[in-house]
């Protein structure tokens, strides 16, 4: 069974790897409120105003779903701690949100809920440059593709996932990266080998295309892929996998939030 899931890309994003923080697990969302208080420390003692900008500028990359929750928060937490420090001012705090397409969360929600998000930021001050990546890092500046720099000491990288590296050095089919499998989880042309998860492009068989790499997802997979496993051994019928999204939900920062359950129910507002 194949279940390497997603790792972080920053192939063809020179610098990203060196001077962004990445947002994926736990751990990466403790050292960012680290670097968040270090450097309003900083610059809460800092008198050259050029350097205290770039320590009080922070740079998201990518609006998908993580990166426009985290910059909320972040714009949350800069903000609140701020009010702490006398020599730091609302307005010498600058948060700005990279993304490559023409609304957040394009792929995940609707569009009247992806503006209800980019209304809700902005009337928060989050800046947001639509139609642009973040194409490279330095220790002092985010450098977008559009050719503009941002002068900031916190970049944070939301670059898509990929499948595992080891993924691609097997002799299986593949489709964007992906294993292909049939609707049981069973790889195309080798019935000895599954793949689930993230890895795996299993057909969505209630959707389109083939199943999101979300969590609601992979754990129903897994009692599929369980059983036919079994059955396989055993020599009984095995089963399709079958799921229809429960539905989607993003938070805004300040107890707000965005959803849309079963694709038909839309809510935004407090949560």
């Amino acid at each position: 069974v194949l279940a390497l899931g997603n790792v972080t890309d920053f192939r063809g994003t020179a610098g990203l790897h060196e001077h962004a923080l990445p947002f994926k697990n736990l751990a990466d969302s403790i050292v960012i409120r680290n670097q968040v208080i270090d450097v309003l420390e900083s610059a809460a003692c800092e008198e050259d105003p050029a350097l205290k900008q770039k320590l009080l500028t922070f740079v998201v990359g990518g609006g998908g779903f993580s990166g426009t929750e985290v910059v909320a928060e972040v714009n949350d937490l800069v903000h609140k701690l701020s009010k702490q420090y006398p020599s730091i001012h609302h307005e010498d705090i600058r948060v700005v949100l990279v993304h490559s397409k023409e609304r957040l969360m394009e792929r995940e929600l609707s569009e009247s809920l992806s503006r209800y998000a980019e209304k809700l930021l902005k009337k928060r001050g989050v800046e947001i440059r639509f139609g642009a990546h973040l194409s490279s890092a330095t220790p002092e500046e985010a450098i977008l593709d559009t050719g503009e720099r941002i002068c900031a000491k916190t970049i944070i990288s939301t670059v898509p996932s990929s499948p595992n590296p080891l993924i691609e050095t097997l002799p299986l089919p593949l489709e964007k990266g992906k294993i292909v499998t049939d609707a049981g989880m069973q790889v195309k042309e080798h019935p000895e080998i599954w793949a689930i998860g993230d890895c795996a492009a299993i057909p969505n068989l209630e959707g389109k295309g083939i199943c999101p790499p979300t969590a609601q997802f992979a754990i129903r997979e897994a009692k599929v892929l369980a059983h036919n496993i079994a059955a396989s051994l055993l020599g009984r019928k095995k089963k399709e996998f079958r799921f229809k999204a429960l539905g989607m939900m993003g938070a805004l920062g300040h107890h707000s939030a965005v959803a849309e359950l079963f694709g038909k129910f839309k809510f935004s507002g407090i949560c």
